[in-house]
């Protein structure tokens, strides 16, 4: 697949490097050089500050899978009234990026997990990605990219429910396997 992540922060290089090594064709582009590294992309991922998410054009998007791999931090994002009409910070980037088939993972793993752990081999259980989105096509494809990775994809539920991929909830910030991140997604149901 063609992947084009937006950000250039360590998640982004870091995804980088597990994305190449397991064969997909990558580039890391910076918000002024997104229309084109979205137009050509098969799928998207977004590794940008939260504050940011407004500056994305939305037209490049339009029937885009876009993986919004974004946690809202308030030290770095400052405060967001917009985010006290959304119990999700993924619905005001769809609501942005209205086209797009968004997809809400990858953001819940330590960057550790990204940049040095796998591929798992044998007895090991791999570290499972709960995903979250509203269309079945568009989380079928996210699934296969993070298997190709090395990890296990749980469904999540819809783009509603990715609040509980967010920063402070049972899944944020382990590595866990399959039993386990469905076990800690019933915790916030």
């Amino acid at each position: 697949m063609r992947v084009a992540i937006i950000g250039d922060g360590r998640v982004a290089r870091a995804l980088r490097g597990r994305l190449e090594a397991a064969g997909h064709e990558v580039v890391l582009a910076d918000l002024p050089d997104v229309e084109q590294a979205v137009r050509s992309a098969d799928v998207v991922i977004l590794d940008i500050p939260y504050h940011r998410y407004s500056e994305l054009p939305a037209a490049p998007f339009t029937n885009k899978v876009t993986v919004d791999a974004i946690n809202y931090d308030p030290d770095q994002d400052g405060s967001l009234p917009e985010l006290e009409q959304v119990r999700a910070t993924t619905e005001l980037l769809a609501r942005h990026l209205p086209g797009a088939r968004i997809v809400k993972a990858l953001n819940t793993l330590p960057l550790l997990t990204l940049s040095d752990i796998g591929p798992f081999r044998g007895d090991v259980p791999r570290p499972a990605v709960p995903i979250a989105g509203n269309e079945p096509g568009a989380k079928a494809v996210v699934a296969e990219l993070l298997a190709d990775l090395g990890f296990d994809p749980v469904d999540a539920g819809s783009l509603g429910d990715s609040w509980r991929l967010q920063p402070g909830m049972p899944v944020f910030g382990l590595l866990l396997d399959l039993d386990d991140v469905r076990a800690r997604l019933a915790l916030s149901s």
